[in-house]
């Protein structure tokens, strides 16, 4: 279960990283990217389960542009999505390379 994953286990590797080393993989189904900035939500707002603490400030100001007053962090779903059609690009446009004659 992924949200039952602790920031502890990640010491010296910062969680986005993780995160979107595991998604340039695939196409993430949104559920799992839904638990997953669930995840980095609850890390941001001190979240812990054992009590109910309210958040102090909207998730879309988190993600938000730093100019715009956010903290810049930026979203899963957007990179996911672009990193994949480029590799569908890449497929598509070099019909004769390596990687895509293994593929086929």
């Amino acid at each position: 279960d992924i949200a039952s994953l602790k920031w502890e286990e990640y010491s010296g590797v910062t969680l986005s990283s993780v995160v979107s080393q595991f998604i340039v993989i695939w196409f993430a189904p949104m559920r799992v990217l839904k638990e997953l900035e669930s995840v980095r939500k609850q890390f941001f707002n001190g979240h812990d389960p054992k009590s109910k603490k309210a958040s102090w400030v909207k998730w879309s100001t988190v993600t938000s542009a730093k100019d715009q007053g956010g903290l810049g962090v930026a979203s899963l779903y957007a990179p996911n999505r672009a990193l994949m059609l480029k590799w569908m690009w890449r497929f598509f446009a070099n019909q004769d390379s390596l990687w895509t004659s293994d593929i086929c």
